[in-house]
Parts: C-alpha cells; structure tokens; sequence
C-alpha cells in the first residue's frame, strides 16, 4: 500500500507514453488511494512555484496532489475536484482549473505573493488574487497536511518541485522536460523530489534536506 515505484510515463520525443522511454526519469510513483508522503519540514515561501507532472485516475471527490498548508484556507493547496478539473488554493484564495485525467500532464502554481498564475502543458490556463503564506504544518504529496489524512491521491505523480521564484511562463515551459539536478542554485529551485527513486520508504529530496517519508 505504499507509494510504489514504477516503469510509467516516461518522457519521449516530448510525450509521455506509458511503456518505458528514455526521458526525464527512469519512472514514476503511483499513489493507489490510501498512500501519501509526509516530509519533516515545513516549507513557507511569501513567493514560490510548484511543478509536478500527473496522471490522475479515477477523480471522485477531492484527491490532494500537493498540501502545505494549517487549515483550508491558511497556506497552498492543490488538489483534484473532479475529472475536469484542478483546485489550486492560496490562504482563502483559490481558483479552478481545467486539466484531462487520464493522460499526463504538467501542472504549475506560480504566485508572486500577490497573484497566483497556473499554467497547464506551459499554458496559461488561470489567474486570480493570492497573497503571502505562513504555515507550520509540514507539507505532504497525496493528501492535506491539515486535520485527518483524507482525500488522498489516485494516480501517478513524477517530479514534484518547489521554487522561491515565481517562474514566469518561459521558464516553466524550459523545465518541464528537463532533470533538475544539473541547474545552479540561482534558479530559485527549493525542492525536488523525483519520487521514482524511493528506497524502501524513504523518498529522497535531490535538491534540498525534505526528505520524505511514504505512509
């Protein structure tokens, strides 16, 4: 039951395919609904962005993607609503976007500390008020950091990276195909967990010391 491993959606020729392909990484973690990774330290950022590539499965009710947050409407959220749609939250901000479930896709927050931008496949998809965070809660991958663990994550996550920078649209789009190991420091780049390269239940952070653990 726990976040596992697997041979999925690999990068190829730009495309991910769901047969292995040499590409950005040598697979991918799928979260099987009860699964999810909590990491030792809280990550609060007045201005960041937040990138992983997905495959949802199965959208029913809210499924969490990627959680630093107190409460719902103190820290960011993003989470699944439906199978058409993805919610990112900002404190009591928030705004929908549409996404297709099923495929993979590249997903990115960026707030400035005062709006937040969300950019779908390096598009522009939606853009609303946000505002700065404060938040003592630890983050998690595949479920809330707030209250009971619930709605928790069906389906495949791969590259799950956290920026100091608000990442203008070029940028996303230069990172979306790209390892991360090689950028300097001066990129913004907090975080990184590839999340294919588990041992056992430790997920590595390749970038930063938020070392995850799955559960």
């Amino acid at each position: 039951t726990k976040a596992a491993t697997v041979l999925e959606g690999l990068v190829y020729r730009n495309q991910f395919y769901s047969s292995p392909k040499i590409g950005v990484g040598s697979g991918s973690a799928y979260f099987d609904g009860a699964s999810y990774v909590n990491f030792g330290t809280a990550i609060t950022l007045s201005t960041f962005t937040v990138s992983f590539w997905v495959n949802a499965l199965n959208i029913s009710g809210n499924r969490f993607v990627y959680s630093a947050a107190d409460s719902a409407s103190d820290g960011v959220n993003i989470f699944f609503t439906s199978a058409t749609n993805i919610r990112c939250a900002v404190n009591s901000n928030s705004m929908n976007t549409t996404v297709t479930t099923g495929e993979w896709v590249h997903f990115a927050l960026v707030s400035d500390g005062s709006n937040m931008t969300s950019y779908v496949n390096g598009r522009l998809a939606s853009t609303t008020t946000s505002g700065t965070v404060t938040v003592t809660a630890t983050p998690r991958i595949g479920t809330r950091s707030y209250t009971s663990v619930t709605t928790l994550m069906l389906g495949f996550l791969q590259n799950v990276s956290v920026w100091s920078t608000a990442l203008t649209q070029a940028q996303v789009n230069a990172i979306r195909f790209t390892t991360y190991e090689t950028l300097p420091t001066t990129t913004g780049l907090v975080h990184y967990w590839k999340l294919y390269d588990q041992s056992g239940t430790t997920i590595p952070d390749s970038h930063g010391t938020n070392t995850g653990t799955a559960v």
